[in-house]
């Protein structure tokens, strides 16, 4: 899985954090796609839409924005 990193204010912790997300990569879905012959496609779709895959986290605090 990929990583994005941002830099955002937690309201938790009060003050400007490291929050990451993880989501599927491109690379490893395209393989996925062609191994499983076009099987993985749905998967891969509703994980790119699912919500909780693309919040952040905070890193200290562990709340999710």
């Amino acid at each position: 899985m990929a990583v994005d990193q941002k830099s955002r204010y937690c309201k938790q912790c009060q003050q400007s954090t490291l929050h990451e997300r993880h989501r599927v990569s491109e690379m490893w879905g395209c393989l996925l796609t062609i191994f499983t012959l076009g099987l993985w496609i749905p998967i891969w779709l509703i994980m790119s839409l699912c919500g909780s895959l693309s919040s952040y986290r905070c890193q200290i605090c562990g709340k999710v924005y």
